[in-house]
């Protein structure tokens, strides 16, 4: 890939071309439109309907759950403090932990392999021939397209998991996976907002604080954003709530009161002292319930949530029976905050493009029956407006999960050391003008391959408006 030297970091000077895929219709009809020629009209996509696609997600999606439950175990059993190491020790330690032996890579490789090449196998030979006229999957690297499939009301195709077979029966390659050769969105939104993200404002995190890990992606985060970019987040809006209901309630200030429970109960004690004259344990459930939704109510429709990158850390919570009941689960201060689909208000959001939303979804919770958390991606591009959404397939472990943000945002801030720069700055501003997320998450999936040896970056999915990208503030 072409690269340019600022400042001691590696930064991509290149743009890819790009490929545009609308499908309509029950897979029946789709248009090609690269970014240089012509429309290429493609009478079917070779699926009859959904039942042949969702079922093949599913599995994928089942597989790569099965290899982080592997890895969980693996990364328990090593018993490595890493808080005892920093620097380059702790970076040698968390690629050691993230990497899998050579039977459970091979094997989940292969299985993979299975899903991915029987779903490639049904492509139509006109589709499969019209993106092989364009070269997809047939150039180096850096020469293959960027990809958006717009979908219009079909069960979307998991295009991450196709694999390209070069001959019959070869030995499995992981870069003959689409995902880990394509950069690709997936776009289910019949809007097109504008796809350049300014960040202006700033930060909003939702951080689990039983993740040992959370913390230091936000603060990453934090010294990335500079310039006056501000970083709130769900612990200090829900505090702001408290302190608000505490002024009529105590003799003390609401400040000192909440200054006397310290950060990891204050929250807990605001709900107890909120029902301390209810006895009915279940009126105290549902009145405790009430006031938690009210208050995310009351933060995510504020006029002034305007931020342009929101990232999550937490556990997602699938239900089995309707997606509506799923949640994700965040821990604050001695409660547990839970986030539906329902309780997340329409944006009251200006004309200005976003937000990106990272959603990490840690943890060894049950695979849930849609393969990705739940409503969450859908419901944030379309009440939410943001422009792009990452998710996850599966639960990932902490450490990964941990692991692939840092990288993530590493990667698409351009704070890649030059090997060659003696002396850099430890995080500085991001010394281009423009970086896209397709291509972001295909560097940071490829890094943990070349490194670990781990397909599990196959868990991270972008959804997205075409050509969706990041600009820096200057």
């Amino acid at each position: 890939m072409p690269e340019d030297r600022t400042g001691g970091y590696v930064t991509t000077a290149a743009r890819r071309k790009t490929i545009s895929v609308y499908i309509q219709g029950p897979y029946n009809m789709m248009t090609l439109i690269p970014s240089e020629g012509g429309p290429i009209p493609v009478n079917t996509l070779g699926f009859q309907n959904g039942n042949e696609v969702l079922p093949a997600k599913r599995a994928f999606s089942d597989r790569l759950y099965q290899l982080s439950r592997t890895l969980d175990d693996q990364i328990v059993r090593s018993k490595v403090n890493l808080e005892e190491l920093t620097g380059k020790a702790y970076e040698e330690a968390v690629r050691t932990l993230l990497t899998l032996p050579d039977g459970d890579r091979e094997l989940a490789l292969y299985d993979l392999k299975k899903i991915g090449l029987g779903l490639r196998q049904q492509l139509h030979p006109d589709l499969a021939a019209a993106l092989a006229s364009l070269g997809v999957m047939k150039q180096p690297l850096q020469d293959e397209p960027e990809i958006t499939f717009i979908n219009f009301n079909q069960v979307p195709v998991l295009w991450d998991m196709l694999y390209e077979e070069e001959q019959p029966f070869e030995k499995t390659d992981w870069q003959h996976f689409w995902g880990f050769k394509l950069p690709l969105t997936h776009w289910d939104a019949a809007k097109h907002p504008p796809n350049r993200l300014k960040l202006k404002r700033g930060l909003f995190s939702v951080i689990d604080q039983k993740l040992s890990f959370a913390a230091s992606e936000v603060l990453l985060l934090e010294q990335i954003l500079t310039g006056g970019l501000c970083h709130r987040s769900l612990c200090d809006e829900l505090k702001a709530k408290a302190r608000d209901a505490l002024r009529n309630e105590i003799a003390e200030t609401p400040e000192e009161w909440l200054a006397e429970h310290g950060p990891e109960s204050w929250l807990r004690e605001f709900i107890e002292n909120l029902n301390k004259d209810i006895k009915d344990r279940n009126l105290i459930t549902v009145n405790t319930r009430e006031w938690k939704d009210r208050a995310i109510n009351a933060i995510f429709s504020d006029q002034s949530f305007t931020y342009e990158l929101i990232h999550f850390a937490c556990h997602c919570e699938p239900d089995e029976v309707s997606e509506l009941l799923s949640e994700l689960k965040i821990h604050i201060a001695g409660e547990e905050i839970s986030l539906t689909v329902a309780s997340m208000p329409a944006a009251r959001r200006s004309d200005q493009p976003g937000p990106l939303v990272f959603l990490n979804a840690c943890g060894t919770g049950q695979q849930g029956p849609s393969a990705e958390p739940p409503g969450f991606p859908n419901d944030w591009i379309s009440k939410r407006e943001a422009i792009a959404v990452v998710a996850t397939l599966c639960p990932v472990p902490d450490l990964f999960a941990h692991a692939f943000a840092r990288k993530f945002y590493e990667t698409l801030f351009c704070l890649r050391k030059d090997p060659q720069a003696k002396e850099a700055p430890p995080v500085p501003q991001a010394p281009v003008v423009e970086r896209y997320l397709a291509q972001a998450l295909l560097e940071t999936r490829r890094y943990f391959m070349e490194k670990c040896g781990n397909p599990l970056g196959l868990a991270y999915v972008l959804y997205a408006v075409k050509d969706a990208c990041v600009e820096s503030q200057n």
